[in-house]
């Protein structure tokens, strides 16, 4: 299971390589986290859509009306969370555990937001609409919210953040404040993550000392990333 130094290195690997594209968040980091905590299942990549004779989507996922076109047309999820994936899930029977909707934090990120402000409730709403799966996890890598059909589009939990967003700021001679540095559409440029930080601990006993001449200190994993996991074996079972 990943520590929770080897998860920010995950994240903040994709900000220094400049590759925060979704897909790159959905392979790299959340794929390989939750695999770390979940060996015993399969974690699949369904974001991408094909045509399939052998395939229901909506197994998982739920539907929705194209406002141009009138067709319906699938939602389908990032990742989905199973044991006993088979392409063939007409034929073959796939216990589903959970799907998950990914967005990037540098792009599209529902950190700092409340969970009514989410811009992406439609995806999880349609999602809870699968025939066989009633769970939804949403996250942009810092916050995770979960959903379940029971509770629609109300979190089943207060959202669990591992830190905040830092914006690129700029000094105006019109404002008494710095404002907001905004790039194309007028997004706000995002310059990094804001980690949350956990207890320092000191340990001293005789060998130390003798070593070092003085007790070590040393930071424990913020509580949050703890509650994250247990929250998370809770949820999928």
């Amino acid at each position: 299971m990943l520590n929770f130094d080897d998860y920010k290195k995950l994240l903040d690997r994709q900000k220094n390589n400049q590759d925060v594209r979704e897909e790159a968040i959905q392979y790299n980091v959340i794929r390989v986290f939750l695999q770390s905590i979940f060996q015993e299942y399969d974690i699949e990549a369904t974001s991408k859509q094909e045509r399939a004779s052998i395939h229901d989507y909506l197994d998982y996922c739920g539907s929705y009306i194209d406002d141009k076109t009138r067709k319906l047309k699938k939602w389908t999820p990032d990742l989905v969370i199973a044991k006993n994936w088979n392409w063939d899930n007409i034929k073959n029977d796939v216990e589903y555990k959970c799907v998950v909707e990914v967005k990037s934090p540098f792009l599209d990120p529902i950190t700092g937001q409340k969970p009514e402000e989410y811009k992406c409730l439609d995806e999880v709403k349609s999602h809870l609409m699968a025939k066989k799966n009633n769970k939804v996890i949403l996250t942009d890598g810092v916050t995770w919210a979960f959903y379940d059909k029971e509770h629609a589009l109300n979190p089943l939990y207060d959202p669990i953040t591992l830190g905040e967003i830092e914006y690129e700021m700029k000094v105006s001679p019109f404002r008494k404040n710095p404002i907001l540095v905004r790039g194309s559409g007028n997004r706000p440029i995002i310059k990094g993550l804001i980690w949350k930080q956990g207890k320092v601990e000191t340990v001293e006993n005789e060998v130390i000392n003798d070593i070092f001449g003085k007790p070590l200190e040393y930071e424990k994993e913020p509580e949050e990333f703890g509650e994250l996991i247990r929250k998370l074996q809770e949820f999928i079972v």
